[in-house]
């Protein structure tokens, strides 16, 4: 079932006015801290609930149109979001997805000045285990693949989320795959993709 998420849409708002499409924020949900991701230059947009002090608990979910998140969620996140909030099996309170994405959407800020800038190692901590390599968190620079060779779908995919979806598009067109390292002192500034301009 389809979810309207309107403290999406008021942050999306405040966002454009800014100029931005990242946001990085957090919420409380009972006695659950998450870190926040909202993604708007992917498509779709994507919606990270990463879970403060559980390493391997984070929640991805695509923004449709309008704003609207589906609630019937995979059975694996469904059965592991329950546990993380202490509700349905073996206890007395049911979980209910809806409710709690409404209870999340009402936590949402309002306004852009009230997150976070984000930073590529912010995206790929957010994404965890989401993403290829997630101990590497910095960006190195890029690498054009030889002739008949495309980037990793892996590869490609922690480049959208990390640099949006035109990046994804020029480097699969390109043939330019990101390279990362674990170490800080290896991380470069970022630059667009090299674009080959041969006919």
């Amino acid at each position: 079932m389809l979810q309207f998420m309107p403290g999406l849409k008021r942050l999306h708002l405040s966002m454009r006015q800014a100029g931005t499409e990242r946001a990085r924020f957090p919420i409380h949900n009972g006695a659950v801290a998450f870190d926040c991701l909202f993604l708007t230059d992917l498509t779709p947009f994507e919606f990270v609930l990463a879970a403060v002090g559980h390493p391997d608990q984070v929640f991805v979910f695509p923004v449709l149109p309008g704003y609207r998140i589906d609630s019937q969620m995979a059975p694996d996140d469904y059965a592991a979001l329950a546990r993380l909030l202490h509700q349905g099996a073996y206890s007395p309170t049911p979980f209910q997805p809806s409710r709690f994405l409404a209870q999340i959407d009402a936590a949402i800020p309002a306004h852009v000045a009230q997150t976070r800038p984000v930073t590529t190692a912010d995206v790929i901590r957010g994404y965890r285990h989401h993403v290829e390599e997630s101990n590497k968190r910095y960006f190195k620079g890029w690498l054009r693949n030889p002739d008949g060779k495309k980037p990793k779908p892996a590869n490609l995919e922690k480049t959208r989320r990390c640099f949006g979806q035109q990046v994804h598009d020029g480097c699969l067109r390109q043939r330019i795959s990101s390279c990362w390292s674990d170490q800080p002192a290896e991380a470069v500034a970022y630059t667009p993709p090299p674009v080959d301009d041969t006919p």
